[in-house]
């Protein structure tokens, strides 16, 4: 990001599942509908390892398992 670009408010939420923490952030622009539907594909597929959505009104959707994929996916 850089400097003239506003920043977007984001949200995180943390997930454990059994002894694996799934992490989804989230801007708030973000359908609802699909900051869910992230969450459940990856608590759901054991062999996915991280999820990039964008809605069609720009919002902005990542989900992984474990730590942040450094270099895989940002806002």
């Amino acid at each position: 990001m850089n400097d003239n670009s506003p920043a977007k408010t984001l949200s995180e939420i943390q997930i454990l599942d059994g002894d694996e923490q799934l992490t989804v952030i989230y801007s708030h622009e973000a359908d609802a509908d699909l900051v869910e539907l992230a969450a459940r594909l990856l608590r759901a597929n054991s062999n996915l390892a991280h999820i990039k959505m964008q809605d069609l009104s720009g919002g902005m959707i990542l989900a992984w398992r474990g730590e942040h994929p450094e270099g895989k996916f940002s806002l």
